[in-house]
């Protein structure tokens, strides 16, 4: 189901032009510590993403990112087609791996916007987060957000 949210005071909707536009390329090193608080907001209890040992049991160089932790590499990349100060809601996700993100690495990640569709007062927007681990892309993230605009 799709979340709208209301931007309340927003007078112009999201130009156009901003397709294809990314941003700057952020680097940001995830902790254990982090990738186990992560899990206990999620409700995650599997093992392998809460403790080293197991993690290397099964093959690991470190504790691995649950699948949807990128969603948090968002909170540090500022997007320059997005002006006002609002929460994002997000209607769709997925991700793609070339391989397993793991804590204690650091990753470099940048945003594009990517499609722009507006319809009444509503635009939906897809993003591509890309995250590269020093070796080459090793994820990416498409998020689709449905923005609904308050006619003033």
């Amino acid at each position: 189901m799709a979340s709208l949210l209301y931007l309340k005071g927003m007078k112009e909707m999201i130009d156009k032009k901003w397709i294809g536009t990314t941003t700057e390329w952020i680097s940001t090193k995830v902790t254990r510590k982090e990738v186990q608080e992560f899990c206990t907001v999620i409700g995650e209890e599997n093992l392998l993403y809460q403790n080293i040992t197991v993690a290397k049991e099964a093959g690991y160089a470190d504790i691995p990112l649950p699948p949807t932790y990128p969603i948090l590499f968002w909170q540090s990349i500022e997007l320059p087609w997005l002006t006002d100060d609002f929460t994002m809601l997000q209607s769709d996700q997925s991700f793609s791996y070339e391989h397993t993100l793991i804590a204690n690495k650091t990753y470099h990640c940048q945003i594009q916007l990517q499609k722009l569709r507006t319809q009444s007062n509503q635009q939906f927007i897809v993003h591509r987060l890309s995250i590269d681990d020093g070796d080459g892309l090793a994820a990416t993230s498409d998020t689709t957000m449905v923005l609904r605009y308050q006619e003033e």
